[in-house]
């Protein structure tokens, strides 16, 4: 059960949080065990490359990044989102047509790149990691690897980082990198005071229009 909890898409966690029905069945990438470790990963390990690497049997090379700061009570969290194509949608409601690997930071973090790690199973960590890619007409999803991340608020919508993560996934994905981010605002987040636009420290990553 721990398993499919974990692997569960982020497509039916944000339409639940919107009050939709969640989507259509999809498929999950098999699991295996791991023998790398979080612990034995640091910051100056990772490089100054642009994040990069292979998922779900195929090389990925970041091209965007973005990050969502939810606000909600009971909810708060930062998800860091990289993908391999532009995103030209971000947030509600969700574009299922492109790869990408999602990481969620539960809490009300301080983005000042202090890093944080996640182990296999860890249920201690406030940290998860996830991704999602089309295959065959489908939303394949997976949850579950060790990961590394170093995230910093630069203000004003801008964030820069380190990340490494390797999924308990067949396939053997692994992902490692510098990137440079920018907020994710949804379609539905119609002025800067709304969950997603707002900074955890009640102030405003954007400038307000006079």
């Amino acid at each position: 059960m721990h398993r499919f909890l974990r692997a569960l898409p982020a497509c039916i966690v944000l339409a639940l949080g919107a009050g939709q029905l969640g989507c259509s069945e999809a498929p999950y990438a098999e699991h295996r065990p791991l023998s790398v470790r979080a612990a034995s990963k640091e910051l100056k390990d990772i490089g100054d490359g642009v994040v990069s690497g292979k998922l779900y049997g195929t090389a990925f090379t970041l091209a965007e990044a973005r990050v969502r700061v939810e606000t909600m009570p009971g909810r708060e969290r930062v998800d860091l989102l990289l993908a391999d194509a532009p995103i030209a949608r971000c947030g509600l409601p969700i574009a299922n047509d492109k790869r990408r690997v999602w990481l969620r930071w539960k809490g009300k973090p301080t983005l000042d790149g202090t890093p944080i790690r996640v182990e296999l199973d860890d249920k201690n960590s406030p940290l998860s990691v996830h991704y999602e890619v089309p295959v065959k007409e489908l939303w394949l999803s997976h949850g579950g690897g060790v990961a590394l991340l170093s995230l910093r608020d630069r203000g004003f919508g801008d964030y820069t980082g380190q990340v490494w993560v390797c999924f308990d996934d067949k396939q053997e994905s692994c992902l490692s990198g510098t990137f440079k981010a920018t907020q994710c605002r949804s379609e539905l987040d119609v002025d800067d005071s709304v969950w997603g636009a707002a900074r955890l420290d009640d102030s405003y990553p954007t400038k307000r229009k006079e």
